[in-house]
């Protein structure tokens, strides 16, 4: 990684001889080495996301520029970074301190089971619950890119599964194969060779990719992760019917942060007002 260049100098000759400073574009300001360390580790102690006491400083969480002003690995793309609330349903954006497998919360479990078992608690069927479908999401996990898939109700659900606990992964929009066209086959994954690749399914709903055999079905293709900044999502919703069904509580969005790729975007309205915010590295927009 190329060292990031910062350009020091006396803003106040007269007043304050020998003094340096730098120009922070992140904040637009003018700052002394030691006060961006220290908004640096400030932003690294926020103990949520959802924490507003502290939102002002958490653009400077993952800056490099703040890492090495506190003393810390300066090009390490990896400065502290807060995990996805915790207690937040993966499904529904609901607040509850009880998450059933860490991710969503016991009334959307039970509707989940109402609707695979075919009746509710009064012995009818469900006609309200919105349909599983799966969908694939794919992560860089430090090691290697990894594709994972899961039954999920919406866009964002499996954004939010595949980041929940996983401190150093990232969103990727990476696919596994070319997209190729075959009459028979449709549209489906081929590898560098030209073979048509299958699904094996794994552990924790990842999913591996190999050269198909004669009578499995070919890997299903899937759109990318989409990434984008917590700003252009704030105009989106508020130029387009998409930001109508916002209300006062934060409601994860379909959208990777392109800012930090280790978040997924959610957003809410105040006063008439769209707000956005990362729910990794607190990037918000407002």
């Amino acid at each position: 990684m190329m060292p990031i260049k910062v350009e020091y100098f006396e803003a106040y000759p007269e007043l304050m001889p020998g003094i340096q400073f730098f120009s922070c574009s992140a904040i637009g300001a003018t700052l002394r080495p030691a006060h961006c360390g220290a908004r640096h580790d400030r932003a690294c102690r926020v103990r949520s996301v959802d924490d507003d006491s502290d939102q002002a400083f958490t653009i400077c969480r993952q800056c490099p520029v703040g890492a090495r002003h506190a003393g810390k690995e300066a090009e390490s793309p990896l400065a502290p970074v807060s995990p996805l609330p915790a207690f937040v349903c993966s499904r529904c954006s609901r607040g509850t301190m009880r998450m059933i497998g860490g991710q969503i919360c016991v009334s959307c479990y039970n509707r989940e089971q109402e609707a695979r078992k075919g009746r509710n608690a009064r012995g009818t069927k469900p006609i309200t619950f919105q349909p599983l479908r799966r969908h694939h999401v794919a992560i860089d996990d430090g090691r290697r890119v990894r594709w994972l898939a899961f039954e999920v109700q919406n866009g964002h659900e499996p954004l939010v599964r595949a980041l929940r606990g996983k401190q150093a992964a990232a969103l990727v929009e990476e696919r596994p194969g070319r997209v190729a066209w075959d009459p028979d086959l449709g549209f489906h994954y081929v590898d560098q060779e030209g073979a048509v690749l299958t699904e094996d399914p794994g552990a924790k709903g990842e999913i591996r990719y190999r050269p198909r055999q004669p009578g499995e079905a070919p890997a299903r293709v899937a759109p990318p992760t989409m990434m984008i900044e917590p700003g252009t999502l704030r105009t989106w919703l508020e130029v387009s019917d998409c930001g109508d069904d916002l209300t006062t509580d934060w409601q994860w969005q379909s959208f990777g942060c392109a800012r930090c790729r280790r978040g997924v975007l959610r957003a809410r309205r105040r006063s008439g007002c769209v707000q956005c915010r990362c729910a990794a590295c607190g990037v918000r927009s407002e």
